[in-house]
């Protein structure tokens, strides 16, 4: 398994974690929040700006709202939940031009 994927499959844990512990209407998920979740319960730090990218794709592929806030926010219903994928497209990002 390479490095990426590792990486993915453990934001994947981390939401889940946090929708699986969640008791409100609904959960705002954050980079920051995602990124306590990984260091707390899993042992993981990782780059907050990598974090936000991938919850930028996963938001966009389960249509969620973001909120306006300067730190980007995602708002999950709780009767969404079970909807969720976690099958969020991997883009390359190329050299700065």
């Amino acid at each position: 398994m390479k490095e990426d994927d590792s990486f993915s499959e453990n934001l994947k844990r981390a939401i889940a974690h946090l929708m699986k512990g969640h008791v409100g209407t609904c959960l705002v998920l954050s980079s920051y929040k995602v990124a306590a979740v990984l260091k707390e319960n899993f042992g993981t730090d990782v780059n907050i700006s990598k974090v936000g990218r991938f919850i930028s794709r996963f938001a966009k592929a389960n249509n969620l709202e973001r909120l306006g806030t300067n730190v980007p926010k995602f708002k999950i219903e709780r009767s969404k939940f079970d909807k969720i994928t976690f099958d969020v497209p991997k883009t390359k990002l190329g050299p700065a031009a």
